[in-house]
């Protein structure tokens, strides 16, 4: 269902890719921090898209963008003022 988030975070705990270029291993940490994200779970959020951020070569489709970006900028955006 659209914008089911609990559900894509279960159905993404099955989901295995390999590490490397393209959409992988990296893009599925990024998808699951933009779950826990939905699901308000902010910590959880905060420390998948760290992990996501370190995947230099990992894509969120074919053609792009890389996830290092996406996950840079959603952390960004998730540190409250007072923390930076």
């Amino acid at each position: 269902a659209l914008e089911n988030w609990a559900e894509c975070q279960r159905e993404l705990e099955g989901v295995k890719l390999p590490a490397g270029r393209g959409v992988s291993a990296g893009t599925v940490v990024y998808l699951q921090a933009l779950c826990a994200e939905k699901l308000l779970n902010v910590s959880e959020a905060e420390r998948l898209y760290k992990v996501a951020s370190e995947s230099p070569d990992s894509w969120l489709t074919e053609d792009g963008p890389e996830i290092k970006e996406l996950a840079g900028r959603r952390l960004a955006q998730l540190r409250p003022a007072i923390r930076r």
